[in-house]
């Protein structure tokens, strides 16, 4: 998934492009810090009378430490299960009175939950989400049973899922110490054996004030927002967050392959990953590879399709996919369908030799420019979306980006140059990487299965 804010298809806010030229101030959000720690960003949009409430924790997975796995995803579940003011499900049932709309979601490096009702109803939301954030009851009677839910869930996209196996694996590789190798939802032998202590630690640790952004994105006044913010989320008590101790990684060089097959495949498919930097540690380079993957695979005559494809005639199928939006390390992947009689081997070769290449022979003026305007295009269609705004500025902060940086997103990319893509590229192709397949089982008839589908990035949602 590229760093080009798309989370959830949503695709990052910019200002429109007049005469070609990106205009700066993204969002024009404003923000401000409560005296608990607790952050508030604004971002008005006066086009509806509605508004779009996100509540973001920066804790997820790979915060769990060992022997829980999944409990961040476990403990999202039971957000929804009451306090002493708002009992079991009643939080749900006032959002859908309102007309209103509400889920969350859970990655490696946050938990987020949101709510969009019309705009009269944001005080209810904020005074439900500084309830529950502050006064969540964890109750055996409520949490075995959500516990099977989470499990069943598990087993629908996990082990019912062909192709999730091998992203674990190939993740597992790529990550052998740092909890990105974990999966998000976790390893079934360690969710079996949650208690409702595990919950309440994870709660009573992460969730508090100081560590959580409140973005509130619609049919509002931010110093109105502020205001209500202060009395809602205000008066909260919050505690000091311990530091983010996560295992490192030894240096990794060379690459790695992974090989399964499954009854369920119809067609070989191949992935790689690459382990990159994320944009919290280098955001220049970061820019730079969200401009190469726009010139790799931003439609059939992009460089990757037109190789492998229509040049070569290897591969049927043809996706680029990065993931800098994390707080540790970020991933680069290429997945991959060989056309029948073609081996992985041939495939992953041509591949190798094209992105090579690629790296020696900078890309053209003209396909830079190209590029860059279709980025800064893209972006414009979710300026106007309610939730787009929240969805981007809450995962920027989550995962220890700037405001700054969003805001200034359209000019980043426009500065970009052809020997900057160059050199993102050199970069990926000198670093850590791991490649999969996954191929029909011997024997099985080909046609009697489902073609697998392209694989997404982890996140997990109630």
């Amino acid at each position: 998934m590229r760093r080009l804010w798309l989370l959830v298809s949503v695709l990052i806010s910019v200002l429109v492009l007049r005469n070609g030229a990106a205009q700066a101030a993204v969002f024009n959000a404003k923000t401000t810090t409560l005296e608990n720690g607790l952050q508030v960003v604004v971002v008005e949009n006066h086009m509806a009378p509605v508004v779009t409430h996100m509540m973001w924790i920066k804790a997820g997975a790979a915060d769990e430490g060992h022997g829980v796995s999944g409990i961040a995803h476990y403990l999202e579940h039971l957000m929804f299960k009451g306090t002493a003011k708002v009992p079991n499900g009643e939080y749900s049932s006032r959002i859908a009175r309102m007309g209103g709309t509400e889920n969350a979601f859970t990655s490696w490096d946050y938990t987020a939950y949101f709510a969009s009702v019309a705009k009269a109803n944001l005080p209810m939301v904020m005074e439900l989400e500084a309830d529950r954030l502050a006064h969540l009851q964890i109750k055996k009677e409520l949490a075995a049973p959500e516990l099977a839910v989470v499990l069943d869930e598990r087993r629908q996209r996990v082990e019912d899922e062909p192709f999730a196996p091998l992203v674990q694996q190939m993740a597992a590789a790529l990550f052998p110490h740092h909890p990105y190798g974990i999966p998000v939802i976790g390893w079934k032998e360690e969710l079996e054996k949650f208690t409702v202590e595990d919950a309440r630690r994870f709660y009573e640790t992460w969730y508090q004030p100081s560590n959580t952004v409140v973005v509130v994105s619609g049919d509002v006044k931010a110093d109105e927002v502020f205001a209500l913010a202060r009395k809602t989320f205000g008066g909260l008590p919050t505690k000091q967050i311990p530091p983010r101790l996560r295992a490192t990684d030894p240096p990794f060089k060379g690459s790695a392959m992974i090989v399964l097959e499954n009854e369920h495949v119809r067609q070989t498919t191949l992935l790689r990953t690459y382990k990159v930097t994320p944009a919290r540690k280098d955001e220049a380079h970061s820019i730079a590879i969200q401009v190469l993957q726009e010139l790799l695979d931003a439609s059939d005559a992009s460089f990757l399709p037109k190789r492998l494809i229509q040049e070569k005639n290897l591969a049927s199928g043809v996706r680029v996919n990065y993931e800098g939006d994390m707080y540790d390390e970020g991933q680069f992947s290429i997945s991959l369908v060989p056309k029948p009689n073609v081996t992985k081997e041939q495939l992953l070769a041509e591949l190798d030799a094209a992105l090579q290449e690629y790296a020696r022979r900078p890309p053209s003026e003209d396909d830079m420019k190209a590029a860059r305007r279709s980025l800064q295009r893209q972006a414009v269609l979710a300026r106007d979306s309610v939730m787009g705004p929240a969805q981007t500025i809450g995962l920027a902060i989550a995962t220890g980006q700037r405001l700054e940086d969003v805001e200034s997103w359209p000019e980043q990319i426009g500065a970009v140059k052809a020997e900057d893509v160059q050199k993102a590229l050199k970069a990926i192709l000198e670093t850590p990487s791991v490649t999969g397949a996954i191929k029909p089982k011997e024997g099985i008839d080909p046609s009697k299965v489902l073609p697998l589908p392209p694989p997404q990035a982890e996140r997990e949602i109630r």
